[in-house]
């Protein structure tokens, strides 16, 4: 009974310290909504989720990018099992739990390392764990769920080589001619090597596992030169074989990535730990720190590993961390810059700050070293008396001072555990806010939800702005906000996640079913067709990484908005266009709309029938007045305070009576003149309404602005003539359509072209093409009929199949392996 709590011990003081150093998030109903986790992985989850829920794998959405692959993007973690048991969970809910077990998890890799390969007592690993669970690193990356379950399995895969790696007796039931070279254990080892390996590819980030690999590969080499990479070649065989349901899709999408070529010198060094920031080795007590380039494993952690590295024992690891070290320089490590980065691997990944992930297992394992020199120190110059005849049994009537000396290993500990979870308060991941600033539905989304919820395929959105807006209820939220408690950063970050909803970006349109042509991957997507085709309207001195036409496209020059042409809108199927209000100008109590300019001549129409008798047109210059069709011009231009740089000009314009009501105003204006704004004004009751250029027409004004484009092409056009056809079904994966006509010809559907999309007519496959960079084309024949156009990829049943008769092959190897294992300890000598 003893025996076993002594084992179950140090696993609970590491669970329980997890629940210590993240009780904000374990014990509250606060949640994370910072950067990634509210932009990235809520959006992601909730699809992933609901596709759980619903009985199906998440296959694709129509809802990001214009379409995109949700299966082969692995940062999801489809296939990862932790990620099924938090099904029944929202997003913030169901990450809160998987930090929280992953956290925890990596603390006990990291201990159950410190005990197997360094043979250290329960004490010394028990403070290795602690320091790589609390430590910098793994604080710095909770708010990147995928990156934290990467991490806390990298120390169980070095746990998983040193003992595949360690000499065994032999195995009599082996063949013969294995004996000399292999042990059951070996064997055994190598292949939860492998599956562990595949588990950490299954958590979706593939530069962790790379990292990870690396490391491995130089531990092997350090402990056993090249047969220590025997077992990991082999390992990696049985990762490779068991991830197929995963590494056949996404590679499918690496080979059509915006990325698939590498990156060059400088994006694979961006975001390298600069050794100007050598502090940030070290904790912060008070001031939050942000990035990924922390990597501190506390004062008296670091007392610790410089303590450890003076053993003889300590070099594996004391080059482990220095290696990390060297690559998380990256773009100031000329070695790193002109050649390393270049190299298969390395090319394919920025933030070379990420491989102080080894310089963080390696000072823990450093630090556990140094635990046991001062407990041995401590111990051994500072003895109690036993009873004679009971060797180690206390005398119980020792003098003080010893008795002090004999608790001073715990008392350290309990510094070590201290000093990390005080440094733990200052990291991001501190800063939380209510659950509302996820789920609380802004009147953006209502309005959308019902804009689009009676069409039978939904128009999609595009959002421009740069997010410099207040909301308008900003001053009850700040008020509501400090009375539970928040800090100025936490309401910061409360009212940043109110203004992505009313933008509804990044992503969080996926999470509310509104589709958009934007979205923000930092990994493979967006694909290169959509980088190609989104060149055409970005400014030349922006190019498509990861997404994010938002803020790509709300650029000062352009007033905060460089909205794309009407055409080019259109054929996106973008139907709604939201700008905030930042760059729109008042004057003498009357605003103006600067969010859609005009060059040469335009129509803006009176939808409201607004009475007026003036109407106000505002361009960038001083001299030109512009000609406005039935209306004269009072006056010269005039310059509009605060309109910014350069500035604005308004002219107006006599229209007749206050009672008139203006069908439309028709504005004209030299080349190189651009018309911002047309106000019509009613001097008489002093009000006015803004006006928009045809065919946009803005339907609402709140804290944002939302536009709508009007008497444009539809998702589905057929180019020949026929009569309109119609939907019969629309989902995420499958379009089902009616096509009223005798005569062949080509179908378009502005969705995202990808294989895997097949295409039937009449039952009859039909081929599907490419078509204008990015969507689908179908060439159907002759005769009336139904179109199916469906996500259906060859590789799917075939992988799901093969993958799950592998886990099924080495789970059931695993388990007859343990059984003889046990019967052979059960087995009297």
């Amino acid at each position: 009974m003893m025996t076993r709590l002594k084992r179950t011990l140090p696993v609970l003081t590491l669970i329980a310290l997890t629940l210590i150093g993240y009780a904000h998030l374990a014990f509250t109903d606060r949640i994370l909504a910072r950067g990634d986790t509210l932009g990235y992985f809520y959006p992601y989850w909730t699809l992933r989720s609901e596709a759980f829920r619903a009985g199906e794998l998440p296959l694709w959405s129509p809802d990001l990018f214009m379409g995109v692959p949700l299966l082969a993007n692995s940062q999801i973690g489809t296939f990862y099992p932790p990620n099924w048991i938090v099904t029944p969970f929202d997003a913030p809910i169901a990450i809160k739990i998987s930090l929280l077990i992953h956290v925890a998890w990596a603390g006990i890799g990291a201990y159950a390392l410190a005990r197997r390969a360094l043979q250290l007592d329960r004490a010394a690993a028990l403070a290795a764990g602690a320091v790589f669970m609390l430590g910098g690193f793994t604080g710095a990356h909770v708010e990147q769920i995928n990156q934290l379950q990467g991490i806390s399995w990298m120390s169980w895969l070095f746990l998983l080589l040193d003992q595949a790696i360690t000499p065994h007796p032999p195995t009599p039931s082996l063949p013969k001619g294995w004996r000399a070279f292999v042990s059951e254990k070996h064997l055994r080892m190598t292949i939860l090597l492998g599956a562990a390996i595949a588990l950490q590819f299954f958590t979706g980030h593939t530069q962790t596992v790379f990292i990870s690999g690396v490391g491995l590969a130089i531990y092997g080499l350090a402990r056993r030169g090249i047969r220590g990479l025997i077992p990991l070649i082999g390992a990696g065989v049985v990762a490779v074989l068991l991830s197929l349901p995963q590494l056949i899709p996404t590679l499918e999408l690496t080979s059509l990535s915006s990325r698939s070529g590498g990156l060059n010198r400088d994006e694979a060094t961006a975001f390298s730990f600069s050794p100007l920031d050598v502090l940030r080795l070290f904790p912060s007590y008070s001031e939050i720190r942000y990035g990924e380039d922390i990597a501190y494993l506390g004062i008296i952690g670091a007392v610790l590993a410089l303590i450890g590295a003076v053993r003889r024992r300590a070099w594996v690891w004391i080059g482990l961390a220095l290696i990390g070290l060297f690559l998380a320089v990256g773009r100031y490590n000329p070695a790193y810059y002109l050649g390393i980065a270049a190299l298969p691997g390395f090319n394919l990944f920025r933030v070379p700050a990420r491989w102080l992930m080894l310089f963080a297992l390696g000072g823990s394992m450093l630090a556990g070293i140094g635990f046991s020199v001062v407990k041995t120190w401590l111990t051994t110059h500072h003895p109690l008396p036993t009873q004679a005849g009971k060797e180690g049994t206390a005398f119980p009537f020792a003098p003080l001072h010893l008795r002090a000396f004999a608790l001073m290993p715990y008392v350290l500990f309990a510094f070590v555990c201290a000093d990390l979870l005080l440094a733990n308060r200052a990291l991001p991941h501190s800063l939380t806010v209510p659950h509302e600033a996820w789920d609380a539905e802004r009147f953006t989304i209502s309005q959308l939800q019902v804009l689009i919820d009676d069409e039978p395929i939904p128009p999609r959105v595009l959002s421009i702005s740069g997010g410099f807006f207040d909301p308008g209820d900003v001053g009850t939220l700040t008020a509501r906000y400090q009375a539970w408690g928040m800090n100025a950063e936490e309401i910061r970050l409360a009212l940043v996640a109110l203004k992505h909803k009313e933008l509804v970006v990044p992503n969080i349109n996926a999470a509310w079913g509104i589709p958009s042509a934007d979205g923000f991957d930092g990994g493979l997507l967006p694909t290169r067709w959509y980088a190609e085709y989104t060149e055409q309207f970005l400014p030349a001195d922006q190019a498509m990484l990861d997404g994010r036409l938002r803020e790509l496209l709300a650029q000062e020059s352009c007033r905060g908005a460089c909205v794309p042409p009407a055409e080019i809108l259109a054929a996106m199927d973008v139907r709604y266009v939201i700008l905030d209000k930042v760059y729109d100008v008042w004057h003498e109590e009357i605003a103006y709309d600067t969010g859609i300019p005009i060059t040469g001549s335009a129509n803006y129409h009176n939808v409201q029938a607004f009475p007026a008798d003036v109407v106000d047109v505002v361009t960038n210059s001083p001299d030109v007045i512009p000609f406005v069709v039935d209306a004269e011009a009072e006056g010269q231009p005039l310059e509009l305070p605060n309109s910014g740089s350069p500035p604005l000009y308004r002219v107006r314009y006599r229209l007749g009576d206050s009672g008139a009501v203006p069908d439309r105003v028709r504005v004209s204006v030299d080349s190189g003149v651009t018309i911002w704004a047309v106000t019509l004004v009613n001097t008489n009751s002093g009000t006015f309404q803004q006006l928009a250029p045809y065919p946009f027409q803005r339907i609402l004004s709140s804290d944002v602005k939302i536009y709508a484009l009007e008497g444009l092409r539809e998702r589905v056009s057929i180019a020949f003539d026929a009569p309109q056809y119609s939907v019969i079904a629309y989902s995420d994966t499958r379009i089902d359509l009616r096509i009223p006509t005798r005569h062949g010809g080509t179908v378009i559907l502005r969705d995202a072209y990808y294989p895997g999309w097949v295409a039937t007519y009449n039952g009859d496959s039909v081929p599907l093409e490419r078509y204008d960079t990015m969507f689908r084309a179908v060439t159907i024949p002759e005769g009336c009929g139904e179109l199916v156009i469906e996500y259906r990829p060859a590789w799917l049943i075939p992988t799901l199949i093969g993958g799950g008769v592998l886990w099924l092959i080495v789970i059931g190897y695993l388990f007859l392996a343990s059984r003889r294992r046990m019967l052979g300890h059960q087995t009297p000598s």
